[in-house]
């Protein structure tokens, strides 16, 4: 079973360094070696992603309450192992994240959130394409076109490794909202807007993620243009 929840207001304080406020999604999920949690959140004010997982530490202890363990955690792109213990308490229409983990060299690491439950993991194509609109300005070195689809699409800028992987999804019958726009080579990719006329995108001549207008798609696309859904579930 799968459970998904958006939070807008999560807390995480790595160290002596001053809270950092997040928004993102927890996703609750089971699996033959146990049960996990995985929480996404942003930084909005530097648009840095910060992604924490989380395992089960013994068998539910009530209807409402889990215990689980720390177990590693992505700053940015930079990942590291973590120790420690979290819980998550579930309410009728959410539930709420506490945990204190620590680092290898023993800096203490909190994550604190109340979410809200949703039935979809993944962002509808018309917000997706609003959402998209904040990664603009931002460098190539954070991120690649697939990051910039994956943050959009489903809070994880880390969940798809190229453009490669967004051909599984069915074909959109042409530029509309939040649709993900591909070149037939595979080479790049970008995602529309929440209107469908332009589109956003790491621009590898510019080297930063821009805001273009689909008049100019063919710039970047030169070998032809697919449009898909995302997935939208």
């Amino acid at each position: 079973m799968d459970r998904y929840f958006r939070f807008t207001n999560g807390i995480s304080i790595k160290g002596n360094k001053n809270p950092i406020t997040l928004s993102g999604t927890l996703w609750y999920w089971e699996s033959p070696s146990g049960i996990y949690v995985e929480f996404y959140g942003m930084d909005y004010s530097t648009m840095t992603p910060l992604q924490l997982m989380l395992g089960d530490k013994d068998e539910l202890t009530t209807d409402s309450n889990l215990d689980l363990y720390c177990l590693a955690a992505k700053d940015g792109r930079e990942s590291e192992s973590l120790f420690g213990y979290a819980y998550l308490r579930f309410y009728s229409d959410g539930c709420e994240l506490s945990a204190e983990c620590y680092t290898l060299t023993g800096d203490l690491w909190v994550f604190k959130s109340f979410n809200s439950e949703t039935k979809k993991r993944h962002y509808s194509q018309k917000e997706a394409g609003f959402r998209a609109k904040f990664l603009i300005g931002q460098p190539k070195s954070k991120y690649e076109p697939s990051n910039v689809i994956g943050f959009a699409i489903v809070d994880d800028p880390y969940y798809y490794r190229s453009c490669e992987a967004f051909f599984q999804y069915s074909d959109a019958p042409g530029p509309e909202p939040g649709a993900i726009i591909l070149g037939k080579d595979k080479k790049h990719c970008g995602i529309l807007d929440d209107e469908g006329t332009k589109f956003i995108h790491t621009n590898p001549i510019a080297g930063k993620v821009t805001y273009d207008s689909i008049a100019v798609a063919q710039r970047y696309f030169p070998n032809g243009i697919v449009y898909k859904r995302s997935p939208d579930r």
